[in-house]
Order: C-alpha cells, then structure tokens, then sequence
C-alpha cells in the first residue's frame, strides 16, 4: 500500500485517537489475525500489519496528524475488526463493549466525513493471492473445518446472523479480498451461498459445519460494525447496544458449543495480554 497518497486531518481528541491506537496494538496480543484479512485490511501480511504499529501509533499520538486515506482507512478497519470479532480479532477481550461502540461510531463519523474513507479501494493484491493466502489459512488455524456441530440460536441470535450475512451484499461494499478473508471465494460466492446459509440457521437447531459457523460469525461480526466494509453505519445507537450485546452471548454460545473448532482466536478474554506490537 503507497504511503504517499493523499493526506487528510481529522480532528480526534486524545481518547479516539487511543481506541484506533489500542485496536493497532491488541493484533499483536490477544488477536490473531490471518494473512487473508491482513490482505483485506490493507496490509501486506500480518508481520506487516504489526511492523506499521509504532509508525502508526506515531501518526495517531499528534493531534490533528494528518495521515494518508491509505493510512486512515486500513487504521479504522483493523481497529473495527479487532473490536468485533472472536475469530481473528480480540473481541471479547476489550471490556466496556458498550460505550466503546459509541466511542468507535463517533470515530468512525469523524473519518468518514473527514473524506478519509473515500479512496479505499481495499486489498492490491490479485484474488488468486488472497485465495491461496486463505486455504493456507485454513489449515493452520482450524481443524474438522467439515464437522458439523448443532447449535439452538435463539429467534434473535438467527435473526442476527442472517441480518449480518444480508447486509454484507445489501447496504454494505466488501471488497471480494474481504470476502475471501471471511471465508467464502468472492463476494459473488458471499451472495449465491446466502440462501442456502440462512435456511440452516433458521431451523430450530441449526446443524452446519464448522466452516459455515465460523465464516457466518465472522461476517456478522463485520457486517455489523465496520463502516469500511461493513453496514455499521447502518445501525442506530439504540440498536447498536442491543446489537453488541447480543453478539457478544452468540459468540460464547458458539465457542462454548465448539462450533468454531479450535481456532486461535480470541474467545477467552483471559487469553493473553496485549503485548506491544512488533
């Protein structure tokens, strides 16, 4: 990714400026990301996406920075990514995930309105890339990818679910790098396994493997909170809060029932402690 296109200043106080600081720092604690979603970030790797934390964490520390839209976007992205999710991310390891909702929406406003968001054009590396980045992925962080685990959702849990997987090819963009990160082939692929998806969480006791839990977990947890790439700006504060705590008890219930197989993320907040980044 260039580091030399066009520069935007937001105006963050020193608390906003800390939450985009955090989710930079928690990849190289709790989180573990894949190369596929380091792909889709924006990063050229994971050892990329840790090795930009202190120039980043620099940018972010001066008030009023300016940082390129490059910088800005893929910043804002990893720190949504982070917060949301179990599989790759350091979700349940943030705390107050209320209030850092409310705070990481205000940011997000910031950004977007700020122009910063507006030439992010994603991954620059060619599908295929991303799509044997990905089935490497897969064989080091999950294993019985095809074990089938049932798991009773509740009304709201499906609901969820099904909403997250929607939105991701209504009002939200993915890039196909996204996609394929989340564990699908394209987001023409994200599309055309919608239905067939969304039968099987609406069953009373949804039977699906662990590959089509972990990949529809993982898209809901985007899709309901990224702006980069996800719907989150979608979302009213009212709806947000119930939102994330319900995600939140579908993710325990999930790890808890073993439907995301023995993944290295970070389902247990006592995992390990954020560590600073490389």
């Amino acid at each position: 990714m260039p580091y030399d296109d066009e520069l935007v200043a937001v105006d963050l106080t020193a608390r906003e400026r800390g939450l985009l600081a955090t989710g930079l720092l928690l990849w190289g604690g709790p989180a573990r990301c894949t190369e596929a979603m380091a792909f889709a970030m924006g990063f050229d790797s994971v050892d990329d996406l840790l090795g930009q934390y202190d120039r980043l964490k620099g940018l972010l520390g001066r008030k009023k920075k300016p940082m390129s839209r490059t910088d800005w976007a893929r910043t804002l992205l990893a720190t949504e990514v982070c917060f949301a999710s179990v599989i790759v991310g350091a979700g349940l390891a943030w705390g107050d995930d209320v209030s850092t909702l409310r705070a990481l929406r205000i940011v997000q406003s910031k950004i977007a309105t700020a122009g910063a968001l507006t030439a992010w054009e994603g991954c620059r590396y060619p599908t295929d890339v991303c799509r044997v980045a990905a089935r490497r992925d897969r064989g080091q962080y999950v294993t019985n990818n095809d074990e089938l685990v049932e798991v009773a959702l509740t009304t709201a849990e499906s609901s969820l679910l099904v909403t997250g997987l929607g939105d991701l090819w209504g009002p939200a963009a993915p890039t196909d790098a996204m996609a394929i990160a989340i564990g699908f082939d394209s987001v023409e692929d994200l599309i055309d396994q919608y239905d067939r998806l969304k039968d099987l969480i609406q069953r009373r006791a949804a039977l699906m493997s662990i590959t089509d839990w972990i990949r529809t977990l993982l898209a809901t947890e985007i899709s309901t909170v990224s702006w980069v790439e996800g719907a989150g700006g979608e979302w009213g504060s009212a709806v947000d809060d119930a939102s994330i705590q319900a995600l939140r008890g579908l993710q325990e219930k999930l790890a808890r029932m073993g439907a995301l197989g023995r993944t290295r993320s970070a389902v247990d907040p006592a995992d390990s402690a954020p560590t600073e980044a490389r």
